[in-house]
């Protein structure tokens, strides 16, 4: 049903509470689900609750989850949260069986567009996502926006990413 659907996108806790308090809702979420450790950690000043980019972020970690889990088989999957010289970012990291990113990038008929998507709506806002993973050592994505994006009043690029 639509509700479902919008929660499970955009639950009330981020727009209530913010995203660090939406993140621990997140991992524990996962950590049921899923059946792995989720850690969650942060270092930098709390959001606004109703900032746009929240949204980016969550929505990244909640794939990037689920990724942990469906493609990567992790028993450990770490987040971080931070903020520093102006860059917001966030880092989700796995002990999976890892992968070679350039490959799957390369593939002309990959299947799930979960990292492509990320990266798009993320360099589409002046930000970028860096992925480090080899087969056999797990993954790490990076995601990091810069002040001056995320507090961007118009959120003009933000309305464009959701269209």
């Amino acid at each position: 049903d639509t509700r479902d659907f919008t929660f499970r996108l955009s639950p009330p806790v981020l727009h209530e509470l913010g995203l660090y308090p939406a993140m621990e809702w997140l991992a524990e979420k996962a950590e049921k689900e899923y059946g792995f450790t989720a850690r969650l950690c942060h270092a930098g000043k709390e959001h606004k609750p109703m900032d746009f980019h929240n949204i980016l972020f969550f929505q990244a970690a909640k794939e990037l989850l689920f990724n942990a889990f469906k493609h990567a088989e992790a028993s450990i999957v770490e987040i971080g949260l931070g903020e520093k010289e102006g860059v917001f970012s966030l880092h989700v990291k796995d002990n999976g069986k890892g992968f070679d990113y350039q490959k799957v990038m390369g593939q002309q008929s990959v299947k799930g567009f979960g990292l492509f998507s990320i990266s798009e709506r993320i360099s589409h806002i002046g930000g970028s996502m860096k992925v480090e993973s080899s087969e056999g050592r797990g993954c790490c994505v990076s995601i990091s926006i810069p002040a001056s994006a995320w507090h961007d009043s118009s959120n003009q690029n933000f309305n464009r990413v959701q269209s």
